[in-house]
Order: C-alpha cells, then structure tokens, then sequence
C-alpha cells in the first residue's frame, strides 16, 4: 500500500547489528581474560591478557555507552580491537581466542555494509594469515600440504557459516525490520497510514520542494461519531474498514490516505491532484454502506488548509483543521476551508498564552476600572467592575478576548487568577481611603471557584485588609455556570462565608433554569447589555427587562444593568427599578491612576453640594 522511498532498513539494520556485537564482545572478553590468566599459571604469562583485559574494559564502557557512540566509532573500535587481538593469539597460539576473532571478523564486515562476497574474501585470508604468523612460509606450507583435506574441510565449513551469518540472517532481519516498520506507521482498523507515517510523508514532501503548494484534508464521518449514532462499536468498526478499502482504490503514489490519531480521516495532496481529491470527496458524499440490510449515509464533513500559507508544521496544521472542524459543526458546514479569519484565534492566542508568565513578571498586565453609578443618582460612583488590559509590546492594548480563552486553558490560569485578585485587593484598599463604602468586582471562572489554591488565597486576602463584607466581590457569568450546580454553590457558600459579594454576570443570555439559579448564592445580579438594544423604541421590550427586575427584587437580588449607553436608556432603567447602572453613558474602562483621581473629583464635588 505503502512504499516508503526514503525507508532503508540497512541502517537500522546496521545499527542493531552492531549493537549485538558489541554486547556480544563485551560479555565474551571477560570469559576469554578469565580463560587466558588461568591458563598463565600452567604456561607462564602471555602479552594476550594484557591485551584481553584491556579490551574488556573498554567493550564494557561502549556497551554502556551506546547510545552516545556513533555506529563509526563502535566499528573502528571493533575492526582494530579484534585484529590486534587476533594477532596476539596466533603469536601465543591462544586457540580460543583466534577461535573467536576469525569467526567475529566476517560479520564485522558485514556491519560495516560490505557485500557477503567480500566476507568470504575476507574469511579465506583470516584463514590462512594465521599459518604464515605461526612460522616461516616455508613451514606453513608444509603444514598445510600435511593437513590439506582437513583444512579444505574446515574452510568449506566456515564459509558455510559465515554465508548464514553474514547473508541469510542479515536478508531475514531486513524483512523483519522493514515488516515491523511498516506495522508501526499502520492504521489496524483500516489498513491505511496511521498518524506517524503521515506525518513523516508531510517532512519529507515538504523537505523535496519547501514551496510546493500542499493541501491537507480532514474527513469526518458522521456515522462513526459516537455521539451521533446508535450503532455498536462493533458496526462502527466494520463501517470503518469498509471506508478504508474506498480509499485504498483511490491509492496514487502522489497522494497520502491515512487515519489520525482521533479516529479522522487524513487527506495529504499537492494541487496537481486536487482535482482528484475533491472528485473523490463528491462520491462519499453521495456513497452509502450496507449495515443489517439497511443503507446508512456516510455523511462526510470535510476542512482543509494548505501549506506553506497556512503553515508548514504538521502540528500547526492539524490544529488548523481541528478548530475549522469546529466552526463548521457549529455553522452546520459540510465543508470548510481554513482562512485569515481563523488565524488571529488561533496563532496569536497560543502566542500570548505562552507569554503570560513573562507578561506578569514584567508588569504588563494591569486592571482597568469601569464606573458603576447609583441608578437614583449617577453622579455618585458607587463601585466599579475591575477589567484585565494586557499591555503587549508588540500588538499594544489588548482586552481579554485576544487572549483569557487560551489563558484560561492554560497552566497559567491560576496565575493570572491570583494576580487579579492581589489587584483588586489593592485598588479597592486605595479607593475606599476617598470612599469607605466604595465597591469593587473583578471576574473568575468557574475553575478558579473549584481551585483550592485560589479559595486558599482569596481567604488570605480578606484576612490581610479586613474589608467590610460584601464590598469585594467576585463576578460569574452565566453561560459559565450551566453545570455542577451542587459543586459550584458549596465553592460559592464557601468564598461568601469569606466576606465576599456573588454576582452573576450577563444574567439572561445563558440557557439556565431560574431553579438554577435558586440554589445559588448570589447577591446581585448583572442584567445583559441584549436587552437595552430596542427598549427605546419596543415596548415588549421594556416588559421582558421589567419582569427580571422584578423577578429580581423578588428574590432580594441587587440588579446592576451594564451597557447603558444613552441618557434615555439610563432613565428607562431607573424608573424600572435597577439599582445600579454601569455603561459607556457613564464611562468606559479606564488606568486606575485616571479612575481614582475622577473619583476623589466626584466626591468632593458631592461634598461641596
């Protein structure tokens, strides 16, 4: 199916082969040291212990070395070793080991990547150098005329095991090796290329031509989601294998069909097959699988983007598909392409989220603070809503919808949860030296309500300034609390016990039952900025906002409306009820340093009056 050109099991091969040798050596010399200073009490001392014991020693640390060893160096060492140690043992007649040096020497040629031809060359000549090492030639000619039969015999045999060594085993570890490899790069459900060996293939066409224009396609089958069928695993299995047998008959040396890691299907192709692909995308869209007599759709969703303008790591590519895959199943796409519009959420929020530890060393966080005034008198401030400002020094201001999402998902979530609550501990202890009863809210999520480390820190700063209770408050939005209702009201009940105030945020726009919220312990709640879009001019509109204040005031609840932005919203909205406004009409979010001053301004201007 797959015919990997840049595979060449050799140097694997090579590797492992030379591996074994040196485990095998560095276990044989001890035995032959061993061998050869017992045999010196008989025979007196040989040059050849020196020379074993030493090369134990140092097979011994290769060994254990190995992995930090070049395949070269282990050869050379091997080569050089074994030939002095070969000729030590002719000159001393030290039988076992010139045993064991002819026999090793063939196939250290063989890891060297020689040809079985040259191992049997080279076997014959270790053969008969031993002879003329022994004596003078004349002499080992005669010996070898005397024993002639028994020498052709025991060279036949010799070769005959150098040809199984260095020949048959080496061709068969090959095919183990490369059918190892391709089980390791194989989908087993499928049969096609599992996520690794598409990945390889995408370096590798990438590498050949780092300009080529290449398209990657992400399937999902619908009717192998889980969440979307009732069919068994076991169906689901089959209808899997059935999509890969449709693959495997659009397979073209030119394009990569493979399975993810996730269950999806991969498409890799340059444009010269797009046209392919795409056709190929129509029949699956239209094609149908039998499962218990009954047609079932395969219902495809396809996304895809492109390299180099889209990236040119796989990882970021993949992530591209993921998050485009997203957007088409909450637009109800069946297909979608990854454009601009995707980028800024994507690179540039993993971008500031790995910047976010530095960012708080360097002070380039800081709280911004927006006004709420009394609805009977919005000339009086009476608290204000702490809202986090990045000043990054290359995109400059940016708010938290550049960057909390991925923040929040990150490890640097608790960390910036903590560094929002010393700030508004200290800007509240600032602002309450003008104005004693000064209120001030600042934003958590969820995770940071179940985090026993922030619970632990907020207890710590309510300890440390002694505020009034109710005057430090912790704001939660709605669409973020639709689940563990019981988990999130003993988080709540534990950090109101603290001294602290509830309020929750865009109250309205999330699906939440109002019996929901009944077992919650909020204090106040925040109306939308949605429901003051028409109140001018509808009158329905006006009713909806007056039945939740009502509801509201009926459950004792402080109702604050956020996103007044007209003196005739702000009137509507007083004589409705609410408590507290809180808008552009009254001001925007502004540097602390700006807002304390506009608050001891307003003061003293009430003061005189």
């Amino acid at each position: 199916m797959y015919n990997e050109p840049g595979f060449n099991p050799n140097e694997q091969l090579k590797n492992q082969l030379v591996d074994s040798l040196i485990a095998f050596v560095a276990v044989a010399m001890p035995i032959l040291t061993f061998t050869a200073v017992v045999r010196s009490f008989f025979n007196g001392f040989q040059p050849i212990i020196v020379v074993l014991t030493l090369s134990s020693f140092l097979f011994a640390y290769i060994h254990f070395q190995r992995g930090k060893i070049t395949r070269q160096t282990k050869l050379l060492v091997l080569i050089a070793v074994t030939s002095i140690a070969s000729l030590f043992s002719y000159m001393a007649y030290f039988e076992i080991a010139r045993i064991y040096m002819i026999m090793l020497l063939p196939v250290v040629t063989v890891a060297c990547g020689t040809r079985p031809l040259f191992s049997y060359i080279f076997s014959l000549l270790a053969s008969i150098y031993g002879l003329v090492l022994s004596g003078a030639i004349s002499q080992s000619v005669e010996v070898l005329k005397l024993n002639l039969p028994l020498f052709a015999l025991s060279l036949t045999m010799y070769l005959m095991i150098s040809y199984l060594l260095s020949s048959k085993m080496v061709d068969q570890l090959r095919r183990v090796t490369h059918i190892e490899w391709q089980a390791n790069r194989t989908d087993n459900d499928t049969g096609l290329l599992n996520e690794l060996a598409l990945k390889e293939i995408f370096g590798r066409w990438l590498r050949s031509d780092p300009h080529a224009v290449t398209r990657l396609y992400l399937v999902r089958f619908g009717c192998l989601v889980s969440t979307d069928t009732d069919f068994s695993r076991e169906v689901r299995d089959h209808l899997r294998h059935q999509i890969g047998l449709m693959f495997k008959l659009n397979e073209n040396p030119l394009i990569a069909f493979g399975v993810l890691n996730d269950g999806n299907f991969l498409i890799i192709a340059n444009r010269a097959n797009w046209v392919e692909i795409e056709s190929f995308m129509r029949s699956l869209n239209e094609a149908s699988l039998a499962v218990d007599g009954y047609k079932v759709l395969l219902n495809p969703v396809v996304v895809t983007t492109d390299t180099p303008s889209d990236g040119t790591s796989f990882t970021i590519l993949l992530d591209n598909l993921t998050r485009v895959l997203d957007r088409a199943d909450i637009d109800n796409l069946r297909f979608a392409r990854y454009t601009p519009v995707d980028r800024p959420a994507t690179e540039k929020a993993h971008y500031y989220a790995s910047e976010l530890k530095s960012a708080l060393e360097k002070g380039q966080l800081k709280l911004f603070l927006q006004p709420k005034v009394l609805a009977s008198d919005v000339s009086k401030i009476k608290g204000c809503e702490a809202l986090i400002r990045w000043e990054h020094p290359e995109a400059g201001l940016l708010t938290p919808a550049s960057f909390l999402e991925q923040v929040e998902k990150s490890t640097g979530r608790a960390a910036l949860a903590l560094f929002v609550i010393d700030q508004s501990a200290a800007l509240l202890q600032q602002a309450q030296l003008i104005d004693p009863d000064f209120q001030l809210s600042f934003n958590l999520n969820p995770a940071d309500l179940h985090d026993l480390c922030v619970i632990a820190h907020l207890a710590r700063i309510m300890k440390a300034y002694d505020f009034a209770p109710n005057t430090l408050q912790i704001e939660v939005t709605e669409s973020e609390t639709a689940m563990h209702v019981d988990i999130l009201s003993r988080s709540l009940s534990a950090i109101k016990s603290l001294g602290y105030s509830i309020a929750m945020d865009d109250f309205g726009t999330g699906m939440s039952s109002l019996s929901y919220f009944s077992k919650l312990p909020v204090d106040t709640v925040k109306i939308d900025r949605a429901f003051l879009e028409s109140i001018e001019t509808s009158k329905t509109a006006v009713h909806v906002l007056h039945s939740m204040i009502n509801l509201c005031k009926g459950v004792d609840w402080q109702v604050v409306v956020e996103g007044v932005e007209t003196q005739s919203q702000a009137s509507i909205v007083k004589e409705l009820g609410v408590d507290t406004i809180q808008g552009y009409r009254f001001g925007k979010a502004i540097d602390a340093n700006r807002f304390m001053e506009t608050l001891h301004d307003k003061n003293q201007a009430n003061d005189l009056i």
